[in-house]
């Protein structure tokens, strides 16, 4: 099973940025837990060339710490790398144009943690090709764990948000209609996505129970909040 975790701790926040000179990350997961027993689960990182010139970029994977029995492998571009646990770097770049921003599919990590409870740490640098210095840099880092039985009540009985049948999203958030909404349930499978946000989200077909919304917009600021559908 192919799973795709929001941090259950994280209520609220607009992901930070990372600036360089000619790379941005406009959003990414820094923080995945998930329990032993899942087959793997996947981590996002999406970058955007935010000079006035098309870019090549070239990437490189430093693992910080891997724990015992656990894996991570990752995308970038067409190539899907094996699982390591040493630097690489792939000789693949990911052409950007100006104002282009990174797909999901172009790079992404999946951590498998074999049965096995720790924490995985790994980082890596973006840069522009011939040019090292024009680089930002991603660090994730992959807890998985069993929950507590007061650790499992916290997330089961906690509410962040709360919602029924629709979510307002001008009215709640205060903001200008997001470019991209996406949902996620806590297994990680998309309920929704759509690069033409409505003001209001219909959830009144989802199941009960807690959910990731992550809203892209036109600055390429991705917010992600958890909510519950009652």
């Amino acid at each position: 099973m192919k799973t795709f975790i929001c941090s259950l701790t994280m209520l609220l926040g607009i992901v930070a940025f990372s600036f360089a000179s000619s790379l941005q990350i406009v959003s990414s997961d820094n923080y995945v837990s998930v329990e032993p027993t899942a087959d793997d689960v996947k981590a996002h990182c999406i970058f955007k060339n935010v000079s006035d010139t098309t870019v090549e970029v070239k990437l490189i994977f430093e693992p910080t710490t891997i724990a015992e029995g656990q894996e991570v492998s990752f995308c970038w571009g067409p190539i899907c790398y094996p699982p390591m646990d040493s630097r690489f770097e792939p000789k693949d770049a990911m052409q950007l144009a100006p104002g282009e921003i990174s797909k999901d599919n172009e790079f992404y990590l999946t951590f498998y943690p074999n049965g096995n409870e720790g924490k995985t740490t790994v980082a890596f640098t973006f840069y522009v090709a011939g040019n090292p210095d024009d680089s930002i840099h991603y660090t994730v880092t992959f807890e998985s764990k069993y929950l507590s039985a007061e650790e499992y009540e916290n997330v089961v009985n906690y509410k962040p948000q709360v919602f029924s049948d629709k979510i307002p999203v001008l009215d709640f958030f205060g903001k200008s209609p997001p470019e991209r909404i996406q949902i996620f349930n806590q297994l990680g499978k998309s309920m929704l996505e759509s690069s033409v946000a409505p003001l209001e989200i219909e959830i009144s077909s989802f199941s009960r129970g807690i959910y990731c919304l992550v809203m892209t917009y036109s600055a390429g600021v991705a917010t992600k909040i958890l909510f519950l559908k009652e």
